[in-house]
């Protein structure tokens, strides 16, 4: 996990666990739990929401097709978000806060985009 990239890296190797459709990979999955045992690096999230199918792509750099797993977890500050559908590209920036999650809706009829920090749960047990 080099170039400094460790929060892709480690956003890459969950949403690869959690993929229902991945193929057996014994070596691979345990690499990607060594790499998910260690502390995840400081970011937020976003979740994508939009018509299954669309390629979804983070400041030029294809992340997965719609419905993602999981949110994406991404370095805190701005974003380009971009949704290709055949024939369609709907483009949103994103501005990423460190430890909230941020959800990015697009509509591929109308082109709208709706984008909301969801709030932030505190529990504290007395």
């Amino acid at each position: 996990m080099g170039e400094g990239r460790l929060l892709e890296a480690y956003d890459l190797f969950r949403r690869y666990l959690a993929d229902p459709a991945r193929e057996p990979d014994e070596a691979a999955a345990k690499l990607a739990e060594q790499q998910l045992a260690q502390p995840m690096p400081p970011g937020g999230s976003i979740i994508v929401l939009s018509d299954p199918g669309a390629l979804v792509v983070v400041d030029n750099r294809a992340v997965g097709t719609l419905p993602l797993p999981l949110p994406l977890l991404l370095t805190p500050g701005a974003h380009s978000g971009v949704l290709e559908f055949p024939g369609k590209r709907l483009e949103a920036p994103v501005q990423v806060q460190l430890g909230r999650t941020t959800e990015v809706r697009l509509s591929r009829s109308s082109g709208a985009v709706l984008l909301s920090v969801l709030p932030a749960i505190l529990l504290a047990a007395a």
